[in-house]
């Protein structure tokens, strides 16, 4: 066996391996910083950034580029990463609610999904969500709302997963129970 130490100074609370031609690995550090390695050409990372609202809990890499991820805080920021122009987030969507957990729908790679306070499924269409290239958007406005379906337990949300063949979510709630959801 071989172990190889990445070079790492900040404590790090997740990591992600996005699968495929790059094999980049992600790290959420404390303090909201992200930094990407390629670990076939150094153990130093290639890039790092922080998320504005510093809180990532979660981290996704897109099933339709390579270059791009998702994130998501505890302040309620949705947000949208292009690596190759990395100096400020591409989409951002602030949905009022913390979020603990984003998917991307494997039927459909343009759904996206977000767990929020243990109670709530945030599902949009990540091609609906605000530019920030194109219009400086900062938030969620109310004409923006139509495009995200949200889901309410009454017996809280525990965790959740696609359906790999249709746009269903099914949903393990606190007391131990299973909501499926045909979306």
């Amino acid at each position: 066996h071989r172990v190889i130490f990445y070079d790492q100074p900040l404590r790090c609370n997740l990591v992600k391996i996005q699968y495929g031609a790059q094999n980049l690995t992600a790290c959420v550090n404390v303090g909201g910083y992200v930094s990407i390695w390629d670990p076939s050409k150094s153990v130093k990372p290639m890039l790092d950034f922080i998320h504005p609202s510093k809180q990532i809990s979660d981290l996704r890499w897109s099933p339709n580029s390579q270059e791009c991820l998702a994130t998501c805080s505890s302040a309620g920021n949705l947000t949208l990463w292009d690596i190759r122009t990395i100096l400020r987030p591409t989409h951002d969507m602030n949905v009022g609610k913390s979020c603990e957990h984003i998917e991307y729908c494997p039927h459909n790679p343009y759904l996206m999904s977000a767990s929020c306070e243990g109670k709530y499924l945030l599902v949009w269409d990540v091609r609906m969500m605000p530019s920030l290239i194109d219009d400086g958007f900062t938030g969620m406005e109310d004409n923006d709302e139509q495009h995200v379906h949200v889901i309410e337990s009454d017996h809280g949300i525990a965790n959740y997963a696609w359906n790999p063949i249709s746009p269903a979510v099914s949903i393990v709630t606190d007391n131990a129970g299973i909501d499926e959801w045909m979306l």
